[in-house]
């Protein structure tokens, strides 16, 4: 995984584990995030994820003592009941499909 200033790459990996469909297709679950992933990311996505778009799993880096070795499992698609405004503060309320929002999940095996 790369520094967001551009610059050389600072040696963490991640991959996406889950993902939410009405922003990302399921093709981006269980990916790499690299270069290539941030340049196939709509305009309307923050590559940095920070609106619930996608979340990550980090294997390695410069701080980890070794990486946690990993296999890409299955991708399961779940949908959940979205909550309403009068729900505790969650940034989810603000929903525009206030019944369901769908997710994708990629399993994280250990090898």
């Amino acid at each position: 995984m790369f520094n967001w200033s551009g610059g050389k790459d600072d040696g963490f990996k991640a991959v996406t584990v889950c993902i939410k469909a009405d922003k990302l297709s399921k093709e981006f679950a269980g990916r790499q995030i690299d270069h290539e992933f941030i340049n196939d990311l709509p305009e309307n996505v923050d590559p940095c994820g920070e609106n619930g778009e996608f979340h990550s799993f980090v294997y390695d880096g410069p701080i980890f003592s070794k990486p946690i070795n990993i296999h890409i499992g299955d991708l399961s698609y779940r949908e959940y009941k979205a909550p309403s405004k009068d729900d505790d503060q969650c940034d989810l309320s603000a929903e525009k499909d206030p019944k369901k929002l769908g997710f994708w999940f990629c399993d994280i095996e250990p090898t």
